[in-house]
């Protein structure tokens, strides 16, 4: 009884390993070309990653060139390789050619929407260009976007990443608003409105950030707005956070002077050397 049915599941697996192979060979005589399309795909593709590995060795090794070579020749055989065009992007940052930067950038943001750190020097560079709204439209793309975040302690953190692109976010915004006050031309109540707009966006940075720039930034558009409560509360916080940095201690000397401190102001002149 034992035997047949050693017997028995021996013929059943036979018979239906057969069965599985001749209904391959149907499937590839019936579905060659689809086969092929999946099988040359893979090829691609993986042709394709060698390639950007290739490219993420020369930049590491700051062959520039060979980067550019690398990468140029892995998105022929892999289009979708968002990485090596956002890569390939900051090289062309790097050699100051902006129209190629904004062409990958844009590429690399169409396969990944989602990709903050790609929006956000896309938004740099439309800036760098002066296409300055077009540059806030992507910022508020990337404060607006909404996502799942994954949190794997000591290797991942997705919500603390996008809340630095958030900070990185608001306050390249408000450096474009401030750019756009200062070419408003003769429209002054447009000039104030536009460092209105950068002031509260220093300040969700500086919230965010906590870092002297985010701080000094948001001192001196307080202070070219002439509020200066504010101006002096953030300058103070800017020295606290980097004592050394002389340009705050210089132009809080210039407010202090400007509502007659001139003591307070002659101490700031002197750190600031």
């Amino acid at each position: 009884m034992e035997k047949l049915k050693i017997i028995l599941h021996s013929t059943i697996t036979k018979v239906i390993s057969s069965v599985l192979i001749i209904s391959f060979c149907i499937s590839i005589y019936f579905c060659f070309d689809w086969y092929k399309e999946v099988f040359t795909g893979i090829v691609e593709r993986t042709k394709g990653y060698w390639w950007v590995y290739q490219g993420d060795k020369a930049l590491k090794k700051q062959d520039l060139q060979g980067a550019v070579e690398c990468y140029s020749i892995g998105i022929k055989h892999y289009p979708e390789h968002y990485r090596a065009l956002y890569n390939l992007a900051n090289i062309y940052v790097f050699y100051e050619d902006y129209h190629a930067a904004l062409i990958n950038y844009e590429r690399a943001l169409m396969i990944k929407p989602d990709f903050d750190l790609a929006r956000i020097d896309y938004a740099i560079i439309l800036s760098q260009v002066y296409m300055n709204d077009e540059a806030i439209d992507q910022y508020k793309k990337v404060l607006n976007q909404k996502r799942r975040f994954i949190k794997i302690p000591l290797l991942v953190d997705s919500k603390k990443a996008h809340k630095y692109n958030r900070g990185v976010a608001y306050y390249n915004m408000a450096g474009a608003y401030k750019t756009k006050s200062l070419i408003a031309g003769n429209t002054k109540e447009d000039a104030r409105e536009y460092l209105q707009e950068a002031a509260k966006n220093y300040e969700k940075a500086a919230d965010i950030l906590k870092t002297y720039n985010a701080n000094y930034n948001l001192a001196l558009i307080h202070q070219l707005l002439k509020n200066y409560n504010q101006s002096a509360q953030y300058y103070c916080k800017a020295i606290e956070i980097a004592p050394m940095e002389y340009e705050a201690h210089f132009n809080y000397a210039v407010l202090l002077n400007d509502i007659k401190d001139y003591q307070g102001a002659q101490e700031e002149f002197q750190k600031a050397g």
